[in-house]
């Protein structure tokens, strides 16, 4: 048997039918189609690019319509041969690098000036090929229009160009032959700069045309003024009055030319004005003077308080400590005038501190003095037990008389507080359980005064 492999996908054939097939060759065989061959796809989207796409065409057209081809290499679609927009020329040669084609129907527009000169061949734009009056004076070369040029024309009485042939602004000055009738021209329509520098000379001015406003200020000179020409009557008045100081001879404007009151305050150059040239009680303050023309070089010493407007004084004008306590009124000066905590002790008067003037609360301890508060300033059932430290009433502090025993704690009078004058008697009982317990003692006191007889006095009581 004779074992082969085709040309294009490498698959395994035999030449007779009882050859063997092994497995090594049917996978090397499925393996070059899978490898080799290619799929194709019609209609509907593309589908997602992936390693089972690879080699596969889509076409998306399924009738007669131009569609899309598009080929996959396992990682994305590009479209073969797909239909791009047309292009504008440019006049520039280019390769190109779109994918894309053109219809063959498809039509170039020519982009702006890229037909220049060097584009066209010599002769090539004959007069089909050129628009009416595309032609005006700038395309022509000087003279280059000869008799021959020119056609006959019966609607101008045989002339060949007649106003409808000529465009506007066509006729150039180069154009014109001399001797043009001055009546060709339109009355009004010469302007000034058509006519040449000092072309217009005295011949050609009609007699008594001239008139002021023709004239350029400054035109006219002493040379064309004839010698007293110039009368009153040719000189303005008022704002514009000709005659200027440099026309005023010297010393010309006597008294006699000055009109009264003519001399107003602009016609006087500051600082000329001396005393001796001021009439006495001349200047009057109300009217004649400025307001803060009177500065503080300009008064005297001594200036009276009275010519200070009441209220216009303000601290401001006052020099430091200027303001003495002679300056000031008798209750002057009130509590908003004092300062918080500028009244020191050395400013108050002995004595002038009363009660009134204390706020409630406002004597703390540490404002009273050592040994300043007597039995006067203590009021009465003042002093409680919780105001007596443990211990400070002594003997000394209690009545000789009057302590009632209801002030001694129960069993707390022991024979030790007893003085020596004072002798007791210890009784004892029995309980209904028979048990014997301390009982109540008798105290005889001899620490007593005598009576009216000098007989000693004692006292007896029962000590529970």
């Amino acid at each position: 048997m004779t074992v082969s492999q085709t040309t294009r996908f490498q698959i395994y054939t035999w030449d007779s039918g009882g050859d063997k097939f092994t497995r090594s060759q049917m996978t090397s065989s499925h393996s070059s189609i899978d490898t080799l061959a290619s799929g194709f796809i019609q209609g509907g989207s593309l589908p997602a690019a992936s390693a089972a796409r690879q080699g596969f065409f889509h076409y998306s057209s399924t009738d007669g319509t131009v569609g899309t081809l598009s080929y996959c290499n396992g990682s994305a679609w590009f479209t073969i041969g797909g239909f791009g927009s047309v292009s504008q020329l440019d006049g520039v040669s280019a390769n190109g690098s779109a994918t894309t084609y053109a219809r063959s129907d498809h039509k170039h527009s020519f982009g702006a000036s890229i037909v220049g000169t060097s584009q066209l061949i010599d002769n090539s734009i004959t007069l089909a090929k050129m628009q009416i009056n595309s032609v005006d004076t700038g395309k022509l070369v000087d003279e280059s229009v000869t008799q021959a040029k020119l056609a006959n024309t019966s609607t101008v009485g045989g002339a060949a160009v007649g106003t409808s042939q000529i465009q506007d602004g066509a006729v150039t000055n180069a154009k014109v032959a001399s001797g043009i009738d001055a009546s060709k021209l339109t009355t009004g329509t010469l302007p000034i700069a058509r006519i040449g520098t000092e072309s217009i000379t005295n011949g050609r001015i009609a007699p008594y045309t001239i008139q002021g406003d023709r004239l350029v200020n400054g035109a006219i000179g002493t040379d064309q003024i004839g010698n007293g020409q110039i009368t009153t009557a040719k000189l303005q008045t008022g704002a514009n009055a000709t005659v200027d100081t440099d026309q005023i001879r010297s010393l010309a404007v006597t008294t006699g030319k000055i009109r009264d009151e003519a001399v107003t305050n602009g016609k006087i150059y500051p600082g000329t004005i001396e005393n001796d040239r001021i009439k006495n009680s001349t200047i009057n303050a109300d009217d004649k003077l400025a307001d803060g023309t009177v500065t503080n070089v300009k008064l005297a010493s001594g200036i009276d308080a009275g010519k200070i407007t009441v209220g216009t004084l303000d601290a401001n004008r006052i020099g430091s400590n200027a303001i003495d306590s002679v300056r000031l009124q008798d209750d002057a000066v009130i509590t908003d005038k004092i300062l918080d905590y500028n009244v020191t002790a050395d400013k108050l008067a002995t004595g002038a501190v009363i009660a009134a003037k204390l706020g409630t609360g406002a004597v703390i301890e540490a404002k009273i003095g050592t040994g300043a508060v007597t039995a006067d300033k203590i009021g009465t059932n003042a002093v409680t037990s919780v105001k007596i430290a443990s211990g400070n009433v002594t003997d000394t502090h209690l009545a000789s008389s009057g302590l009632d025993i209801s002030k001694f704690t129960a069993g707390t009078l022991n024979e030790a507080r007893l003085s020596a004058n004072v002798s007791t008697v210890s009784r004892t009982y029995t309980n209904t359980a028979g048990t014997v317990g301390a009982g109540p003692r008798i105290v005889f006191s001899s620490n007593a005064p005598s009576n009216s007889d000098g007989e000693a006095l004692g006292t007896i009581y029962l000590q529970i």
